[in-house]
């Protein structure tokens, strides 16, 4: 997957890991509610 805050992509160390839930982000930084997020999902 790719992630992107706030249009930016991050790097691959940034979320540990992903449920249909939640995305857990590495120290558990708490993002502002306005902050857009994506996270792109490739399937081959």
């Amino acid at each position: 997957f790719t992630l992107y805050i706030n249009g930016v992509i991050q790097t691959g160390d940034t979320i540990t890991g992903v449920t249909t839930t939640a995305a857990t982000i590495v120290g558990g930084a708490v993002l502002d509610g306005g902050t857009p997020i994506v996270i792109e999902f490739t399937i081959t």
